[in-house]
């Protein structure tokens, strides 16, 4: 069933009593001509119907269609500088990385209202739509291309004081060895990167490849650090394929390198942030216990 709201010259269907319709009826509102207009390629339309995607906290990400096209709109919350800044950064990564093939297309956008409208690529969850390994391969070729292109700088020092910067210092003492490898391991540079290591947040392209979506956290990482953080995700979401999907991950990321990263250093790293992410689990759980 659904409901339609007036939205100044524009109508907003939604699915009857869902919260997020009075955000998403502000924002129209506001930019609901400008927002059909790009869509429309500069023609006018009656109405636009909105469709919610998902929702979590602040955000919320919709599908927009005037009736002859349709694009995603997503929309940030105003509470706070947290909500401004996650707004620009994914502003910034798209503008940036527009011409890559690696992110969706940015057609427009608010910076006083805070939202984005992207090309809509579809519903093709890529976790869902390929086998872990396929997509543990496909992954790893997207970081690979993504850093490949991504803005950077240079950088001095070595993985462990990285990794004493993220408070990991009691950890690594209790690993053994793992201090002596991440001191032994430099730092490549700076590379802009996507810092967040959730796995459904890719889709999957007409030609198959990935889109990355999701830049609210992209910020300067060493670079390698989008494979050291997917490498932990990876381990958790498919415990019972590890053994084939570490590999793919590994094959994908390594014939799209173009960099000067050494894969057994890479992958030495990761291990050890994987052991050292799950001494700080197991510690707390103690703790609270």
């Amino acid at each position: 069933m659904q409901m339609a709201a007036k939205c100044g010259a524009h109508k907003l269907a939604t699915p009857q009593g869902s919260a997020w319709q009075d955000q998403v009826r502000l924002i129209l509102t506001k930019d609901g001509n400008a927002v059909a207009q790009v869509l429309n390629a500069g023609e006018m339309t009656s109405s636009l119907v909105a469709h919610l995607i998902k929702s979590s906290g602040c955000r919320l990400c919709c599908r927009i269609s005037t009736g002859k096209a349709t694009g995603v709109i997503k929309i940030f919350g105003d509470e706070d500088l947290d909500d401004q800044y996650a707004f620009e950064r994914e502003r910034d990564v798209l503008i940036e990385m527009k011409d890559t093939g690696l992110v969706p297309r940015l057609k427009a956008y608010s910076d006083p209202n805070q939202w984005l409208l992207m090309e809509d690529v579809g519903n093709a969850d890529a976790i869902h739509t390929f086998t872990p390994v396929e997509f543990a391969r496909k992954l790893g070729a997207w970081i690979a291309e993504f850093e490949a292109v991504a803005p950077c700088q240079q950088a001095s020092g070595n993985w462990l004081g990285y990794f004493r910067k993220l408070g990991l210092e009691g950890p690594l003492r209790a690993i053994d060895g793992a201090e002596e490898t991440l001191a032994q391991t430099p730092l490549c540079g700076l590379v802009l990167s996507r810092n967040d290591p959730a796995l459904h947040n890719h889709l999957q392209r007409a030609d198959g490849r990935l889109l990355g979506c999701d830049f609210e956290k992209s910020t300067l990482r060493p670079r390698g650090w989008d494979y050291v953080n997917t490498w932990q995700a990876l381990v958790e979401r498919f415990p019972d394929n590890v053994d084939d999907v570490l590999p793919a991950f590994y094959d994908g990321f390594d014939h799209a390198h173009r960099g000067g990263l050494i894969m057994a250093e890479l992958n030495a790293v990761a291990r050890i942030f994987f052991l050292a992410q799950f001494w700080v689990e197991q510690n707390r759980f103690g703790e609270a216990a």
